[in-house]
């Protein structure tokens, strides 16, 4: 029941943030299918970033097991801060390769 509530609120404020845009900001709705297309492409780069700062993670934390002989926690990743932190990455890097584009 708690996802389809979120998912209906989620839903409401998209479709009343459509119509603000499209009526007060003056965007054009024919738009809205690449703004959606641009959106996936960053929510892939996100996961791309968070797949490697776990591997990276992992990496490290195995390293300092191995060479150093000090035991650290693979939970170290589990911190809700790590999917937060590649979203930035992905937002960045996107930002960054859209301005190379544009040139």
């Amino acid at each position: 029941m708690k996802p389809l509530f979120l998912l209906v609120v989620v839903a409401l404020t998209s479709m009343g943030a459509c119509a603000v845009g499209i009526r007060r900001l003056g965007l054009r709705a024919d738009r809205l299918r690449a703004a959606i297309a641009s959106t996936c492409q960053l929510a892939g780069m996100a996961i791309v970033f968070l797949a490697l700062n776990v591997a990276l993670g992992l990496a490290a934390v195995f390293l300092a097991r191995g060479v150093l002989r000090v035991f650290v926690s693979v939970y170290v990743l589990n911190d809700a801060y790590l999917p937060l932190l590649s979203v930035i990455q992905a937002v960045i890097f996107e930002s960054w390769r859209g301005q190379r584009a544009a040139r």
